[in-house]
């Protein structure tokens, strides 16, 4: 969905290449804002919003990229681009042309804001994709003290090697751990030592070697 997001800000760069006001592409537009005193400050936010947009389709390259960072810039790119077209009548009159009747039909514009729609929608299903807890199967389940656990050759409980598979959720935040799901405590014994608790068939600790048992 990202890649998606990427592709309404690949829009927004392409609109400032095309006419947005006056036959005049976004460059153009900006380069005659930055001459008119009082519409000057329409100009730098003209170059805000194809800068951001810009920075945001470069993203593509980097993996792992906070969603944070792409609101970030999809925003400031909106915003800016939103202030300078609420001011843009001030050129259009100064210049002497009927705003209603042309500044309407300019390319660009329905291009930057086509983009802007698919940018902000595909990052709004990407974040509440992101946010939905995701999940991958447990592989084992300890033979002898019924301990659920991944990423490990013995189980964290009793130190057995014999496991079976199975099918239980195990969220992404705890995957690559070894995390013990359910304990069958009919079957464990506890170590006078270290106090950790392990297989009753086991006649030493596998923590701490110790013999000695509760």
């Amino acid at each position: 969905m990202k890649y998606i997001s990427k592709f309404g800000l690949i829009l927004v760069v392409i609109s400032f290449f095309m006419p947005m006001a006056l036959t005049r592409n976004g460059f153009q537009l900006a380069n005659e804002l930055s001459y008119l005193g009082s519409t000057a400050f329409m100009s730098f936010f003209l170059y805000t919003s194809f800068v951001a947009a810009l920075a945001g389709v470069l993203l593509i390259i980097k993996k792992n990229m906070k969603i944070g960072v792409e609101w970030f810039l999809v925003i400031i790119s909106a915003i800016s681009a939103i202030i300078a077209f609420a001011n843009i009548n001030s050129l259009i009159n100064s210049i002497g042309y009927d705003i209603s009747s042309y500044f309407g039909t300019q390319t660009g514009v329905v291009f930057m804001i086509i983009g802007y729609i698919i940018a902000i929608v595909f990052l709004v299903l990407c974040s509440l994709n992101e946010a939905e807890p995701r999940y991958r199967y447990i592989t084992k389940k300890c033979r002898q003290c019924g301990t659920k656990y991944d990423n490990a050759s013995v189980c964290p409980n009793c130190g057995s090697s014999l496991y079976e598979e199975t099918n239980e959720p195990l969220k992404s935040d705890n995957l690559g751990q070894s995390i013990i799901i359910s304990k069958n405590t009919d079957n464990l014994k506890t170590c006078a030592k270290c106090k950790k608790q392990v297989s009753i068939d086991l006649l030493k600790c596998p923590r701490c070697g110790g013999e000695e048992f509760l």
